[in-house]
């Protein structure tokens, strides 16, 4: 998953996030529902929601780790309709930066990098799938 955007209203919203996921089916593989575990890594330029008034954004890294459950709904041989909701645990670590000068934040102290982490949900959607095969 990625956002592309380099801003949103003027304040950063970039990131990239790459996710591997195992998928137990309750009965028929790719028709009816299931249960994930998933793990992955992403990297972002966003402002956070408690920083948009104050003019700082925060670039980094991060690690995630959770759990998935869906409903996949066959529609033919070759399309499908994956609905899904899932969270976990996301560790990131970033350092925080004024949007208009680039100078990094006067709060951010941090020895290396801030570290932040959360148990959030974080995934959640509706996705049309073909199979190639």
């Amino acid at each position: 998953m990625a956002s592309f955007w380099s801003s949103i209203d003027g304040k950063p919203y970039e990131f990239y996030s790459f996710t591997a996921e195992y998928r137990y089916h309750f009965r028929e593989k790719y028709n009816g529902f299931y249960a994930g575990a998933h793990v992955g890594f992403d990297s972002y330029d966003v402002t956070k929601w408690n920083y948009t008034d104050i003019g700082v954004h925060q670039i980094g890294v991060g690690y995630f780790i959770g759990a998935t459950i869906g409903y996949e709904k066959k529609l033919n041989d070759r399309f499908m309709l994956d609905f899904f909701l899932g969270g976990g645990s996301h560790q990131g670590f970033y350092h925080s930066y004024y949007i208009e000068t680039g100078e990094r934040y006067e709060e951010d102290t941090a020895i290396g990098r801030n570290k932040s982490g959360e148990w959030l949900p974080y995934r959640g959607g509706i996705m049309i799938s073909y199979s190639l095969n």
